[in-house]
């Protein structure tokens, strides 16, 4: 099919952009009416498509190495004596959530290495805000996101059941395989609602795996991105991971139906495979 070698010559392409093969994209475009009109159009559309994923993969980079960067200083400060520092990490990773709109960052200290509970200091997060970042077990696990009702607030939230995730899981078997510095990358999945990929890398004290420190960045720009591209070239625009993951879907072709627009916006979050653009788009 002449899409199938449409999208695999986009993907040789940017290979050379992302840190790891996940936070690669591919734009594909779907023609907007017949088959007909797609090999008419091809051309125009190889170039359209090729320039948009070329700004989508290199702006998603910039954004990888800013939050890679991010979290190794996150690393370093808790492995640094902010670790033993319950309140203060909770300020800590609330200035870097504030400083960083795009980012959501976590941290999740091992049972074993955390502090008791009601542990506390005298600065400003007292033992009320900790007990709200400590799951039932007494693992402290905060989270802090940014509010998509309030574009200034943050949220506070608890990681329940942390250590039962995979990311969890692999940055401790990192760590036990020599690897204390590899950063874990997640696949682009959904949570809350968003597509998401998390940065997750070992905090180490002492020769110890004592948790994990982490970023999570929505994909939320590329989303509303692709909604305007369509709208402004009347044409039906694919986000995917490298993966064969839908990133987002908007069916800009004015002549699509309500039920074609509701099945380009639900795409976010589902395999290639399991869509009727398997055949088409697949390898």
């Amino acid at each position: 099919m002449i899409l199938q070698k449409f999208r695999r010559g986009l993907l040789g392409r940017f290979v050379k952009f992302g840190v790891v093969p996940s936070v690669l994209v591919v734009v594909t475009i779907v023609g907007t009416t017949t088959y007909l009109n797609i090999i008419s159009k091809f051309a125009d559309l190889r170039e359209l498509a090729t320039s948009h994923a070329e700004f989508f993969a290199s702006k998603r980079e910039t954004g990888n190495q800013t939050a890679i960067g991010t979290l190794f200083a996150m690393s370093l400060a808790l492995e640094n004596g902010l670790y033993a520092n319950k309140a203060g990490t909770l300020r800590y990773l609330q200035s870097v959530a504030q400083a960083n709109p795009m980012f959501g960052v976590f941290v999740a200290y091992e049972s074993i290495g955390a502090l008791p509970k009601n542990s506390t200091d005298t600065g400003a997060a007292n033992t009320v805000t900790i007990d709200k970042a400590t799951d039932e077990t007494g693992r402290f696990a905060p989270r802090f996101d940014h509010d998509p009702t309030a574009p200034e607030s943050i949220l506070l939230r608890t990681m329940n059941n942390i250590s039962e995730s995979v990311l969890y899981k692999s940055a401790m078997q990192n760590f036990s395989n020599g690897n204390p510095r590899k950063i874990i990358v997640t696949e682009p999945h959904m949570s809350e609602g968003e597509m998401v990929n998390e940065f997750v890398l070992p905090i180490s004290i002492d020769g110890k795996f004592v948790g994990v420190a982490g970023i999570t960045r929505p994909f939320s720009a590329a989303v509303k991105a692709i909604k305007e591209l369509a709208l402004e070239h009347e044409m039906n625009f694919l986000l995917l991971t490298d993966k064969d993951v839908f990133v987002a879907a908007y069916a800009g072709d004015p002549s699509a139906s309500e039920q074609t627009r509701a099945t380009f916006e639900g795409l976010s979050g589902k395999p290639l495979q399991k869509t009727e653009w398997a055949t088409s788009l697949g390898a």
